[in-house]
């Protein structure tokens, strides 16, 4: 080649996934035009590790020429080595390289390309690093110093800068600088909104001068900043929440232990559709909110809440546990606190991690359930499982806030959720901050969900369509159907498509968790009889576990489901017209076990209860979704 390639010019950067770190980092443009461009890569992520830098052009995926691909067939297959928790190799090239190649007409051949690899577990440097908080960088040059020892990189725009290198013992390097922070401020003029060349040109001017003060911020946290308003000067940041100070010259161990401490312990709020979510340091019991969310397994708490109610909550309290001693939540009166409701959800902590998980799962399903049925729009939640149960704090706080963005981006709901730390649970608070602000978590990429192929475009909000009875859709119910009902049935008269869009995602949304977490499909086709009444219910509102126990509960109080249409049969009714109806759903069962009456959820460790034969009872409204209805006599 008569380009000269180097170690920066073309790279295969091989990014492994870390278990404490969601995703690659790393971010590209949403362009109709390969090659695809390297967009944002985020502070301390395995792209940053693994040599990926912004302006890249990925030329290929694992070995796979990416040339000629599109960016929603790039991102698939980005995603999917995601999330079956593997590597994945990038063949990249910086961009104005590449066009130097082009320009010349010269290829350009993988074996040039020098390997950088992520580290199998995040570098300590990285897990210790303070995250969320903006940074002051002094940096004083020597005699003999001949930069300040980073490189920078244009965004996409032009309008702003981010920090491409910072050299190993430079002077940069003695700071709390980092690859991908981005820089907001130089000696103290704001530079954030202005263009990348005037930003160059006052580095320079300040490297000629030997000294200069950086204020910067990790891409992470610029992003929370920018989508919620938040202020990005120092001016305005430190009369709010923040204050920082690193210095080459006078940085001592004392200020690096406080500037651990992120917050001002105020209020941290971020958006999630219609909702809300805010962490804060405070006592429960004084919340102006609608509900307030406890643990009846921590006595402590229990104790605190219920004597800051009142007698009559106290009382409450004695005859529910006295007349239903199995409860799973509890709703008791707010007494004298300025709360609407108090309630207590049973919860248990477990060493098993994959059973902590579920159990926390189910804990926030429980309430946001709960918190429907009674239209609250506001809650509170006491940091349940933080204290002494001894559990891990990351993954306790990493899964209830999770599951609450889950909730409020899958549902749309309006809510505004509080979660309330106590005042020397410092550790208990930045882990929650942490964890609402950070867009690591799966939530803030699109999902290459797709609609079935099968389904019809209408613009008049159908959710229900008719079959045709000439076609193989239709033929294939009908068989399985025939089959299994035998002479119990004269006559088909309709068979439906449900298109319920948002029902549908949310059920994708939950079997893709269910493969991550089993590492198999565990989806069967199953029947649901029921009335007429029902099934519109249904199809507008999906199998709701509130309407559960209807028809029994000998394997556990939630939705049934059977193989056998003959059986599902029973549980039909009669409509004026002699027509009964059943769907047949798309069904999780995941790992299940045999159920009992007295079961009111799942048991740890396991997604449904079952009779062992041909029964299924499921207990997450998500956990099932109706894909056709038929309608017969």
């Amino acid at each position: 080649m008569d380009a000269e390639l180097n170690d920066v010019n073309l790279r295969r950067c091989r990014l492994n996934l870390w278990s404490n770190y969601a995703g690659y980092g790393f971010r590209l443009e949403a362009s109709p035009l390969p090659p695809h461009i390297v967009q944002l890569v985020e502070s301390n992520s395995p792209a940053a590790a693994g040599g990926l830098r912004i302006r890249d052009l990925i030329l290929a995926v694992n070995n796979e020429n990416m040339c000629k691909s599109s960016y929603d067939e790039l991102k698939y297959i980005i995603k999917k080595a995601r999330d079956t928790d593997d590597h994945i190799d990038l063949l990249v090239i910086d961009q104005d390289f590449y066009k130097i190649l082009k320009e010349k007409n010269q290829s350009i051949h993988p074996r040039y390309a020098k390997t950088i690899e992520t580290p199998r577990t995040m570098p300590r440097d990285y897990e210790k690093f303070p995250k969320h908080q903006p940074r002051i960088c002094e940096i004083h040059l020597n005699t003999n110093d001949t930069s300040f020892g980073f490189q920078t990189i244009n965004p996409l725009n032009n309008a702003g800068i981010f920090i491409q290198e910072v050299y190993p013992n430079s002077r940069a390097a003695n700071t709390s600088l980092r690859k991908y922070d981005r820089i907001i401020e130089i000696d103290d003029d704001f530079v954030d909104n202005v263009p990348s060349s005037t930003i160059l040109e006052k580095l320079r001017i300040a490297q000629e001068k030997r000294h200069v003060k950086l204020y910067v911020i990790d891409t992470e946290t610029y992003e929370f900043f920018q989508s919620n308003n938040i202020p990005l000067s120092s001016e305005e940041c430190r009369e709010n929440t923040f204050e920082r100070r690193f210095s080459t010259n006078s940085c001592t161990e004392k200020d690096k232990r406080s500037s651990l401490s992120s917050y001002k312990f105020g209020t941290i709020c971020a958006s999630f559709h219609s909702g809300s979510i805010e962490v804060e340091m405070g006592d429960i019991t004084k919340k102006r909110v609608d509900v307030i969310i406890g643990s009846s397994s921590s006595r402590i708490l229990r104790q605190t809440i219920i004597k800051a109610a009142g007698n009559e909550t106290q009382a409450a309290y004695d005859l529910e546990l006295k007349n239903h001693p199995n409860f799973v939540l509890m709703a008791l009166p707010s007494g004298t606190l300025p709360c609407r409701q108090i309630f207590l959800v049973k919860w248990k902590s477990d060493n098993d991690e994959g059973i902590l998980q579920q159990s926390l799962v189910d804990l926030m399903h429980t309430v946001v359930q709960n918190v429907q049925e009674h239209q609250f729009t506001s809650i509170a939640f006491s940091a349940i499982g933080c204290g002494k149960h001894g559990c891990s704090l990351d993954i306790v706080v990493k899964i209830m806030v999770l599951e609450m963005k889950k909730h409020l981006i899958t549902r749309n709901l309006p809510w505004t959720v509080k979660f309330v730390v106590e005042p020397d649970q410092e550790n208990i608070y930045d882990e929650f901050c942490k964890q609402v602000l950070t867009t690591q978590d799966g939530l803030h990429e699109p999902k290459f969900y797709q609609l079935p192929s099968t389904w019809e475009k209408s613009r008049q909000h159908k959710n229900r369509f008719r079959l045709s009875t000439t076609t193989n859709e239709y033929a294939s119910i009908v068989s399985s159907f025939d089959q299994a009902m035998k002479e119990k049935y004269t006559q088909i008269i309709k068979i439906e498509r449900v298109q319920n869009e948002r029902w549908y995602m949310q059920y994708l949304a939950h079997k893709e968790d269910f493969e991550r977490r089993l590492k198999m499909d565990t989806e069967v086709s199953l029947y649901h009889g029921c009335s007429e009444q029902a099934a519109h219910s249904i199809i507008e509102d999906c199998f709701n576990r509130s309407f559960a126990a209807v028809h029994g509960t000998a394997y556990g109080i939630g939705v049934y489901f059977s193989s056998k249409a003959d059986y599902s049969h029973k549980y039909t009714e009669t409509n004026t017209n002699g027509e009964r109806c059943m769907f047949r759903a798309r069904v999780l069962v995941g790992k299940t076990i045999r159920g009992n009456k007295s079961m009111k959820t799942r048991p740890l460790g396991f997604d449904s209860t079952t009779n062992e034969n041909h029964i299924f009872v499921t207990y997450h409204d998500a956990q099932a979704y109706a894909e056709y209805l038929i309608t017969y006599k």
